[in-house]
């Protein structure tokens, strides 16, 4: 009979070798294990009996059995995965991946309620699970904090223990405990099995409490609790903002009239793309001359072993955002920034505090910064700074923080990264990752992170499913040196070839006259005035058509095309 380990090297089955225990719940205990066969991590779980009756035990086992059953057909990246059941012990063990993080319950437990970002980013991740769930006839009936896991990158949804399949024999559990009964939907309560809406109203009280750091309905006993479910108006939200009208969606009291997990992924995919960008001046734009002349882009030799672009000296300038194909200093190279400092500040500080070190010159400290937090932060948070960057002082800084992004975090985590991004339609910050990664990873790393972005299919809806082959193409061409990192809309498939990119140097230059510095959508906004007397930076060539201008951009970060080239002066 399987006991708690007295030694950290028991071995359970002939192959897992306990490590230490992990979790323990009033139906089940869960130890990390080494599987001796194959060299890596797992977690053991096996059933806690609740009393020493033979039908109560026979009836936990069958539920546990169901369990496992349940989840060796549920494929997402959002659901633990089961390996093996050993059957021939008593009480029987689940053989599951072991998920390094801390569940919600946790997270809420240490840290407090979320920003509406990071929970939104946490939905969309949990609907995205239970589409996977409901499309395979499952119902989970148990979500709360507690059972869904944040490692990472990844939003884990565990413990299919109750789970209601279709066509099998209902396994009803007895003796479901407060925690639970503050999650479960009218209709459960009342007395009914629970369909998929009974998911969504679970997902509304864990969202609640996410960004409000208490529950929707409060009693001070449970048939309180159960009162309030059934009968009352959830309470006042006072943190939730725009995400209000989605929690009440979630929270209607007929499973009819709440939302469904698609009419839920829209409304948090809008949430997150709702913001709209501010206009590239503080002065309506203009139309773009039509007298302008097309003069050859200027002839640039590639240098071996050239860095970044240097502007001439002395003239004093304001460091200007950082290619992607040129940001490529040596680590050593870099100012750190105190990692105190960063990890402390809660999301809301952090870009204020990147603004404040920017206006103050550092800006070596800011990139080092913005290295450290594309290459450590999780893709959630990862896409809340880089939405608050874009639509602040220095938008730039999102483009950095993207590509940044793109070439240091890991594989999986680059792609769910994606994969929010393309949930919000922030496009822009996708391909400036994906350029980034073609473009900064070793070549025999570049495998690993397309492998990655083939691993969502058929994991993924809507928007992050339509763009994977999009995805991985993206990355290639700029893994060849097909694809210039600053042109999209209509010139991000610019018809420059190989050798032609790879000749290219970024260069200083100004210009002799006033000049435009148009869209790179090639719509007639003008993004910036190039003033004669000012430097500004050529990062790249465009040439679309019969038709030829710079990719320029000015020391603020404003990026565009400069058709008229015409006796440009060179740094």
């Amino acid at each position: 009979m399987l006991t708690m380990p007295g030694e950290q090297d028991e071995l359970v089955g002939g192959r897992y070798r306990f490590v230490r225990a992990i979790g323990k719940g009033g139906m089940g205990r869960v130890w990390l294990a080494r599987d001796e066969t194959l060299g890596r991590d797992v977690a053991l779980k096996s059933v806690v009996y609740v009393d020493d009756s033979e039908a109560s035990r026979a009836l936990q086992r069958r539920r546990f059995i169901r369990e496992a059953e349940v989840l060796a057909n549920l494929r997402h990246a959002g659901i633990v995965v089961v390996h093996d059941v050993l059957k021939d012990l008593e009480p029987p063990v689940m053989v599951m991946e072991y998920v390094a993080g801390s569940s919600l319950q946790q997270l809420l437990r240490n840290e407090g309620p979320l920003s509406v970002p990071e929970t939104v980013g946490i939905g969309l991740a949990i609907v995205d699970a239970l589409t996977e769930v409901h499309d395979k006839e499952v119902v989970h009936r148990d979500l709360k904090p507690a059972n869904i896991l944040v490692a990472g990158a990844r939003v884990v949804v565990v413990d299919f223990g109750i789970a209601l399949v279709k066509g099998a024999t209902q396994l009803t559990r007895t003796g479901a405990g407060p925690g639970s009964v503050s999650y479960m939907a009218p209709e459960r309560l009342r007395g009914h099995r629970g369909e998929a809406p009974a998911d969504l109203w679970s997902l509304g009280v864990i969202l609640y409490e996410l960004v409000e750091g208490r529950r929707p309905f409060t009693g001070e006993i449970e048939e309180a609790v159960m009162y309030a479910i059934c009968h009352e108006d959830p309470e006042e939200t006072e943190r939730a903002g725009e995400l209000a009208p989605v929690l009440a969606g979630l929270l209607a009291r007929e499973p009819e009239a709440r939302l469904t997990a698609e009419q839920a992924r829209v409304g948090l995919a809008e949430i997150a793309r709702q913001q709209r960008p501010r206009s590239a001046s503080d002065s309506p734009p203009t139309p773009a001359s039509s007298a302008v002349s097309l003069a050859a882009l200027p002839t640039v030799t590639a240098v071996p072993g050239a860095g970044a672009a240097v502007p001439p000296q002395p003239r004093e300038r304001t460091a200007p955002d950082v290619p992607a194909q040129v940001a490529s200093r040596a680590e050593g190279d870099e100012p750190v920034l105190d990692a105190r400092t960063l990890g402390g500040l809660p999301l809301v500080r952090l870009v204020p505090a990147l603004t404040a070190r920017w206006e103050a010159g550092e800006r070596d400290d800011v990139h080092a910064a913005l290295k450290r937090v594309g290459r450590d932060w999780p893709p959630a948070e990862l896409v809340e700074v880089a939405h608050s960057l874009r639509y602040g002082k220095y938008p730039f800084l999102a483009d950095n923080l993207m590509r940044y992004a793109g070439r240091l975090q890991r594989p999986a985590a680059l792609a769910y990264l994606i994969t929010l991004l393309r949930y919000a339609s922030r496009d822009r910050d996708a391909d400036e990752a994906l350029v980034a990664a073609g473009k900064g990873r070793l070549r025999k790393e570049l495998p690993d992170v397309e492998a990655a972005l083939w691993a969502r299919s058929g994991q993924v809806q809507g928007r992050a499913a339509s763009h994977i082959d999009l995805d991985v193409g993206r990355m290639r061409d700029a893994a060849d040196g097909r694809l210039q990192p600053s042109v999209r809309g209509a010139a991000s498939r610019a018809q420059t070839g190989p050798d032609h990119d790879q000749s290219f140097v970024p260069f200083w230059f100004a210009v002799p006259t006033e000049r435009q510095l148009v869209a790179e959508d090639l719509s007639p906004s003008v993004v910036a005035c190039l003033a004669p007397g000012t430097w500004y930076l050529a990062v790249g060539p465009y040439e679309g058509g019969n038709a030829t201008a710079l990719i320029a951009q000015t020391q603020d970060g404003k990026r565009g095309l400069l058709w008229n080239t015409e006796g440009i002066q060179r740094g």
